[in-house]
């Protein structure tokens, strides 16, 4: 009976590492996912600020004709 209750406990303890070890691949997923998005959200921030800077010198210069 013990050894019955020791085989349940043991894989009980099994399968929640197999749930910890997945749910941290997603965090980490997730985590890299969002790393992404943020590289690809200041790459977008500069390139309108460098839009707007060159705007703002064709106006500038259209301004003093």
């Amino acid at each position: 009976m013990l050894s019955r209750e020791w085989e349940r406990a043991e894989e009980a303890n099994r399968r929640a590492d197999e749930e910890r070890k997945r749910a941290d691949e997603r965090i980490e997923h997730l985590m890299a996912q969002l790393r992404e998005e943020r590289r690809h959200s200041a790459e977008m921030q500069r390139a309108m600020v460098a839009v707007i800077i060159k705007l703002a010198r064709v106006i500038a210069e259209s301004n003093r004709r």
